[in-house]
């Protein structure tokens, strides 16, 4: 896998990431009651589906599977999605969801501050480098560098096909990056895990 290819696409995830936490910082100053609403009403929703697809958690170990099962679900979503180079619009949707996530800490007194601000970090961990990683995948099978020109261009040509032209075989670009793909997936594996432990146990 190219370092350069990746290093790239990792510094457009974490920009569009940071600027989309800070614009839902300053949406969540201005207005409060409308923005942490709809995180209210987000997380209720997330709470209702996670618990028809998983069950309730009557334990803690039902609760810790719970919960890994469903970061695991949502990044696998992510990594589908990120590999028709959609991850720049998922950076912008994630910052801004966890900036409105972060802010609601401080009305709730069940958790400390602290507790909120590690699990975004864990969990942002988790989903940037999974979408940086498809990302460079994406790359190599649409011919697309990681430019803004190219992206653009890619997106205006490609929004209303299904599937975009594909100009390399996916199944050749995973082969090639066969190990690489075995320690992303023992990689998140692990922080999955840990952000479910401390999401249980702290």
């Amino acid at each position: 896998m190219d370092k350069r290819l990746f290093l790239t696409w990792l510094k457009i995830n974490l920009t569009l990431f940071g600027c989309s936490f800070a614009v839902g910082l300053l949406l969540a100053i201005l207005f409060p009651d409308v923005m942490l609403g709809f995180v209210r009403d987000w997380g209720a929703r997330s709470i209702s589906i996670s618990s028809v697809l998983l069950g309730e958690a009557a334990t803690q170990q039902v609760l810790f599977f719970k919960i890994f099962a469903w970061n695991g679900l949502v990044s696998s979503i992510f990594f589908m999605t990120s590999l028709v180079l959609l991850a720049p619009l998922i950076s912008v949707i994630t910052g801004l969801f966890y900036s409105l996530g972060f802010v609601s800490s401080f009305s709730r007194s069940i958790f400390p501050v602290w507790h909120s601000a590690a699990l975004i970090a864990i969990e942002t961990m988790f989903i940037i480098l999974t979408i940086t990683f498809s990302s460079v995948l994406g790359s190599e099978i649409f011919s697309v560098k990681p430019k803004r020109k190219d992206i653009i261009h890619y997106w205006k040509y490609n929004w209303k096909r299904l599937i975009p032209e594909i100009k390399r075989s996916p199944k050749d670009v995973f082969i090639k990056n066969k190990k690489e793909l075995i320690f992303f997936i023992a990689v998140i594996t692990i922080l999955i895990l840990f952000g479910a432990w401390f999401e249980t146990m702290i």
